[in-house]
C-alpha cells in the first residue's frame, strides 16, 4: 500500500538529497538497450552500489511495486522492474517533471515540509539526562575553542573527503581528544550519538554549537579565560591602557612567526575590517592566551565603538605591531634572562659549555642545521628531548642527568607559548657557542700568522719548528686561547677571580674584563710539517688519486671570487679526502691569506685559486703559452720527483712468502674457474671509491666469499696489500689485490708479485708522456698540398662495414644526412658528412672516412660529398660473411683437439648445450660474452684450462666487420661439438 511505501520513498529521497546523487546513474549500467527496465537481481545490485541502506523486505516491497506485469512481456514472464518509474518518483526531491507543458504550475518539491533532523542536545534519539550531559560537554568544547584557539572545522575537515560535513565515528575519535584531553570515551561516544548522520557524525553542526561565543561568566574572575559579560566596576586610565598594549606587544615580539591577522579574518566574513566585540575578544584570547578582566575591559574601552558594539580589529593590530617594532629580540650571548641559577650552577654550566666549545672548534661541528630540522616553525625553541638528541649526535651531551637538566634550565624558553619544563631556547645556546668559537678561531689565526711573520715564502721549505719559540696556548675566562709570553706565565696564573661562569651570565662581551685568571694550560703544539712539506704531500695525493681540488672549493665560493673563509677551506680539503690537522690548515690559510679581504670576525679570507694553481702544477706546467720553449717533460718529472717520499715495503720470510703465494694461487684459480667478479663486494664498503677498505671490511668480504685463509695468513695478506693513508690506519688496497690475482691468472710468479705500495708506485712512476708530433695533424682551413696522398682505406670494405652497422643498429642513415642538406642539393660538406655518420652511430676510422670522402667527392664542389650517391652505394653493398674458426689464425691441431674433447663429453653425458647459452642470450643474437661462456662451461663441469678457453674465444670470436670483440658465437660452437645440433 502507498501508506507503507511513502515513508520508504521519503527515506531514500532524504538520502539522495543529502548526498546529491541521482539513482538513474546506477541503473543505466545494466540497461544497455535503453529499455528503462532491468531484472530483479540488477535492481538489487544497483541499490547496493548506491550505498543506500535498505533491508531485504524494503527492497522486495519496491520490486513488487514497480514490477512490470507479465502480460506486457513478450515471453509472458514477469522478471523485469521498471526502474525509470522508480527513479522519477525519487527525483521529485530535486525537480518536477513536465513543467514545459504546464509552466504556470505551482512547484512543490518533495520533502519541503520535512525539516532537517535536529542534532546536538535537542536530538530526539537521546534522553533528557544525555541531553544535559551533551550540554556540559559542549560547554567544555566551547571553553577550549575560546581559550586555546581550536577550530572544529580545522580539526576534522581533513577527514571529510566528500566535503559533505560528515565523517566516520572512528575519524572523530582520532582528533576529539586533541580538542578536549579530559574527555572520556563514553562522552565521546555520546557526542557521536547526538550528532549522528547517515555516514557517521555531522562535525559541521558540532562546529556551529562550539562556536557560540556568548558564554556565561566564570566563577574565578582573576583569570578571564573565556568571554564573559562586561564588567563596569573597573577604573581605567591612559597609563593602564598603554601598559596593557605594551604587554601584548612584548608577547608579539617574543613569539617569532606569529600572524595576528589570521585570528580575526575568520570572523570578518565580509572583509569590512569590523567585527563584534565578543568576536574581537575571542580572537585576542586565541592569539595571546588567557586574559584578565582588566585587560578585557581595557581592550573594550580602547577599541570598541559604543554605538554599534563593534571593533575595528585592524587598529588593534596596527597598535600592537607599532609598539613591537621598537622592541628587539634578545640575541646577546649568555644565559637567558628568565633563568634563575645559583652561582654553583652557573659555574657547572660554564664548564660544560667550555668543553662543548672546544669540541665544536676541533671537529668543525655545525649545530644550527640539526636544531632547525626540529624547529619547523622557526620558533627558536625545541623540546628537551630534541635538544638532547641533537647534542648526542655529536657526542656533546653531558654525562649526568643533573648536568643536562641544569644546561636546559640555563637556556629556558623566553616565549610564553613554551613551557620551561619542556622546551629549550636553542637560539640563545647557539649564540653563546658561536661567540666562543669565533673568538677561538680568530686567536688561532692570529697565532699562526705571528708564527710565520717575516719568513718569505721561498724560504719556508727550510723552516723548522725549532726556529721559533713554542708558545703556550691558554684559555681566558671566555674560553678563548691567549698567547701568554713566557716571562708572564707565572704572573698570569696567579691572577684575579674572574671565571667563565661570570661571562656566561653576562649579556655584553664588552662588560667582561679581559684579565686572565685561573688559566687551564693547553699546549696545541707546533705543526709537524712545513708549508712546502704539506704542499708536497697534497701534490702526491692528488696525483695518485687523479683528483682536481678546484671542484671541492668551487661549491664553497658561490660568487666565484676566488676567496673563501678558513672554515670553508678546511671543509674543502676534508671533502677531497685530505685529513690534516688544524694547525696545518692554519699554516696553509696563513700562506694563502688575502689580507685585503676579511670576514665578519676579522679573519682574512683564503685565496683558494692560488692554492689550487700551486697544487695542479703537478699535472701541467702553468703559463706555457708565455714560455713555449719550456721542457714540459723534465719540468713535470722534476716536480713529481721533488715530492716523492721514502717508502718502506713489507718484507717477509721465505716461509711466510710461500704461505701467501699458496693462498693467492688457490684464490686466483677459484675466481677464474667460477668467474667471480670481486669488485662489487669491495665497492659496497668503499663508498667514496678510494680503492681501499679497512682490514675488517677486507676480512668480511673474504669470509662472505668463503675464502677466509685464517688469522695467520690474513695478517700476512693485510700487510702485503696495506696502503699508507695520512692517519697511519692499516687500510687494504683491494684494487691492487684484484690486479695481483689477475697477474697470477695470466702466468705471473706468485712468489715475486708486487705489494700494494709497489703496484701503486709502478702505476704512478712516470705518467708524463713526451709529445709526439707525428700523432697530431695540423689543422688548417685549406688542406695543404699532398694531403690526399695520405693512406686511405679500402672503399668496398668500408661500405660493407657501414652497411653492417646500420643493419645491426636498425637506423635510417638518410634521416641523419638529410638534416645537414637543407637546400636538398645532394651535397654535404665533409664536416657535416662526418657529423651525420657520427649521430647515426656509424663508427669509422679516419682512413675509412677519408676513403669515403675521396670516393664520393661531389662534381659540383670539390670540398663536398655527394651523400645520395653514398647511400646508393651502401644499399648495394654486401654484408661481410661470418668468420670461420679455421680463419681465426689459431693452431688448428690444438683447436680440433679441444673440440674433440668437448664433443666426447657431450656425447657420453648426453648434454644439451643450447639452453644453458640461451639463458644469457635474452635477445637471441646467438652470441654471449666470454665470461658468460666460461660460466656455462663451469656449470656443465667441462674441464677447460685458461689456455683452452683462450683458443676457443679466438676461434669463435664475433667480428664487427674487421674489428674484434669480446663476444663468442655460441651457435657455431654448438654445431661443432654437438652432432645432433649439426644434424
Amino acid at each position: 500500500p502507498e501508506s507503507v511505501l511513502r515513508p520508504l520513498k521519503n527515506k531514500i529521497r532524504l538520502e539522495c538529497k543529502k548526498r546529491r546523487i541521482r539513482l538513474n546513474d546506477f541503473f543505466t549500467t545494466f540497461d544497455r538497450l535503453h529499455t528503462k527496465r532491468c531484472t530483479k537481481s540488477q535492481f538489487y545490485r544497483a541499490l547496493t552500489i548506491s550505498n543506500i541502506t535498505l533491508t531485504t523486505d524494503e527492497v522486495d516491497m519496491l520490486v513488487n511495486r514497480y514490477e512490470v506485469p507479465a502480460d506486457m512481456m513478450p515471453d509472458g514472464k514477469s522478471d523485469m522492474v521498471n526502474y525509470k518509474k522508480f527513479c522519477d518518483q525519487i527525483d521529485k526531491v530535486f525537480a518536477v517533471r513536465g513543467l514545459e507543458k504546464n509552466p504556470t504550475k505551482q512547484v512543490k518539491l518533495a520533502l519541503e515540509d520535512v525539516g532537517e533532523p535536529t542534532l546536538g542536545p535537542g536530538n530526539p534519539l537521546i534522553s533528557a539526562v544525555e541531553s544535559e550531559e551533551v550540554k556540559e560537554i559542549l560547554g567544555e568544547f566551547n571553553t577550549h575553542c575560546a581559550t586555546r584557539g581550536y577550530n572544529v572545522n580545522v580539526l576534522f575537515g581533513d577527514f571529510d573527503r566528500n566535503n559533505d560535513g560528515q565523517i566516520t565515528n572512528e575519524q572523530f575519535m582520532r582528533n576529539v581528544f586533541v580538542l578536549c584531553p579530559s574527555l572520556s570515551m563514553s562522552q565521546a561516544e555520546l557526542i557521536c550519538k547526538a550528532y549522528a548522520a547517515p555516514m557517521g557524525m555531522n562535525y559541521r553542526k558540532l562546529h556551529e554549537h562550539c562556536n557560540d561565543i556568548n558564554l556565561p561568566d566564570v566563577e574565578d574572575s582573576s583569570l578571564f579565560g573565556r568571554i564573559g559579560k562586561k564588567v563596569s566596576n573597573i577604573q581605567l586610565n591612559e597609563e593602564t591602557l598603554n601598559e596593557i598594549l605594551q604587554f601584548f606587544a612584548m608577547k608579539f615580539a617574543q613569539t617569532p612567526g606569529i600572524r595576528i591577522r589570521d585570528y580575526f579574518v575568520s570572523f570578518d566574513k565580509m572583509k569590512t575590517g569590523v567585527i563584534r566585540t565578543a568576536e574581537f575578544l575571542q580572537g585576542v584570547v586565541r592569539c595571546f592566551g588567557s586574559m584578565t578582566l582588566v585587560q578585557t575591559k581595557a581592550l573594550q574601552f580602547k577599541f570598541e565603538d559604543p554605538k554599534s558594539g563593534t571593533v575595528n580589529w585592524q587598529k588593534f593590530i596596527d597598535a600592537v605591531t607599532g609598539l613591537a617594532s621598537g622592541l628587539t629580540y634578545d640575541r646577546t650571548p649568555g644565559f637567558c634572562k628568565t633563568t634563575e641559577l645559583t652561582e654553583e650552577q652557573k659555574q657547572q654550566v660554564a664548564d660544560i659549555l667550555s668543553d662543548m666549545c672546544l669540541k665544536v672548534t676541533k671537529h668543525r661541528i655545525m649545530l644550527k642545521p640539526t636544531f632547525q630540522d626540529f624547529d619547523r616553525r622557526n620558533e627558536d625553541h625545541v623540546s628537551r628531548a630534541q635538544f638532547m638528541r641533537a647534542l648526542s649526535q655529536f657526542d656533546l651531551l653531558p654525562s649526568s642527568t643533573y648536568a643536562t637538566d641544569v644546561l636546559c634550565l640555563a637556556f629556558s624558553p623566553t616565549s610564553y607559548r613554551h613551557s620551561a619544563a619542556k622546551f629549550v631556547n636553542y637560539r640563545k645556546f647557539l649564540d653563546y657557542v658561536e661567540a666562543i668559537v669565533s673568538i677561538t678561531e680568530r686567536e688561532q689565526m692570529a697565532l699562526s700568522a705571528d708564527a710565520y711573520k717575516g719568513v718569505p715564502r721561498h724560504l719556508r721549505s727550510d723552516f723548522t719548528p725549532g726556529e721559533v719559540a713554542e708558545p703556550t696556548i691558554m684559555l681566558d675566562p671566555r674560553g678563548s686561547p691567549v698567547n701568554v709570553p713566557q716571562e708572564e706565565k707565572k704572573e698570569g696564573l696567579e691572577g684575579g677571580e674572574d671565571s667563565l661562569a661570570e661571562f656566561a651570565g653576562s649579556y655584553d662581551f664588552s662588560s667582561v674584563t679581559s684579565s686572565p685568571s685561573k688559566f687551564s694550560t693547553v699546549h696545541t703544539g707546533r705543526p709537524d710539517k712545513s708549508v712546502q712539506d704539506l704542499i708536497g704531500y697534497i701534490r702526491r695525493s692528488v696525483l695518485k688519486n687523479r683528483i682536481r681540488l678546484g671542484v671541492f672549493f668551487e661549491d664553497q665560493d658561490k660568487l666565484r671570487r676566488g676567496k673563501i673563509t678558513k672554515a670553508q677551506f678546511h671543509r674543502g680539503l676534508a671533502s677531497s679526502g685530505h685529513r690534516i690537522s688544524e694547525m696545518e690548515v692554519a699554516q696553509l690559510a696563513a700562506e694563502y691569506s688575502s689580507l685585503d679581504d676579511v670576514d665578519g670576525d676579522g679573519v682574512p679570507f683564503v685565496n683558494w685559486k692560488e692554492f689550487v694553481a700551486d697544487i695542479d702544477s703537478v699535472f701541467a706546467v702553468p703559463d706555457l703559452e708565455s714560455n713555449p720553449n719550456c721542457d714540459v717533460v723534465s719540468t713535470l718529472r722534476g716536480l713529481r720527483a721533488a715530492g716523492e717520499e721514502a717508502t718502506t715495503f713489507p718484507e717477509f720470510t721465505d716461509e711466510q712468502n710461500a704461505q701467501l703465494a699458496s693462498f693467492l694461487v688457490t684464490f686466483s684459480n677459484e675466481v677464474t674457474k667460477k668467474c667471480i667478479d670481486l669488485f662489487p663486494p669491495f665497492e659496497d664498503f668503499d663508498r667514496f671509491h678510494r680503492g681501499t677498505v679497512t682490514s675488517n671490511m677486507f676480512a668480511r668480504v673474504l669470509s662472505g666469499l668463503g675464502f677466509y685463509p685464517g688469522e695467520e695468513v690474513f695478517e700476512l695478506l693485510a700487510e702485503k696489500f696495506k696502503d699508507q693513508p695520512v692517519d697511519s690506519q692499516k687500510d687494504v688496497s683491494y684494487k691492487a689485490f684484484i690486479a695481483i690475482l689477475e697477474m697470477i691468472a695470466n702466468g705471473a710468479d706468485p712468489m715475486n708479485v708486487p705489494s700494494a705500495m709497489e703496484y701503486r708506485n709502478a702505476l704512478t712512476a712516470d705518467t708524463v708522456v713526451p709529445f709526439d708530433a707525428s700523432q697530431y695533424v695540423e689543422k688548417s682551413p685549406t688542406k695543404p698540398q699532398g694531403f690526399y696522398d695520405a693512406k686511405v682505406g679500402d672503399v668496398n670494405d668500408t661500405l660493407e662495414e657501414v652497411k653492417r652497422q646500420i643493419d645491426f643498429n636498425q637506423v635510417r642513415l638518410a634521416d641523419f644526412l638529410a638534416d645537414g642538406d637543407r637546400l636538398r642539393s645532394g651535397c654535404l660538406t665533409t664536416s657535416k658528412f662526418r657529423n651525420g655518420l657520427s649521430r647515426a652511430g656509424v663508427q669509422l676510422s679516419s682512413t675509412e672516412l677519408l676513403a669515403l670522402e675521396l670516393a664520393f667527392k661531389s662534381t659540383k664542389r670539390s670540398d663536398t660529398v655527394a651523400w645520395r650517391s653514398f647511400l646508393d652505394a651502401v644499399d648495394n653493398a654486401a654484408i661481410l660473411s661470418k668468420q670461420e674458426p679455421e680463419d681465426s689464425g689459431v693452431d688448428l691441431g690444438e683447436l680440433y683437439g679441444i673440440i674433440d674433447k668437448i664433443k666426447e663429453i657431450v656425447e657420453n653425458r648426453r648434454l644439451n648445450l643450447k639452453p644453458y647459452f640461451q639463458d644469457f642470450d635474452r635477445a637471441h643474437f646467438q652470441q654471449i660474452t666470454q665470461n658468460q661462456f666460461s660460466a656455462v662451461m663451469s656449470t656443465l663441469s667441462i674441464p677447460l684450462s685458461q689456455r683452452e678457453l683462450s683458443v676457443l674465444f679466438t676461434a669463435f670470436m664475433v667480428m664487427e666487420g674487421k674489428k674484434p670483440t669480446t663476444r663468442v658465437a655460441y651457435k657455431a660452437f654448438i654445431k661443432r661439438v654437438d652432432v645432433n645440433e649439426d644434424a
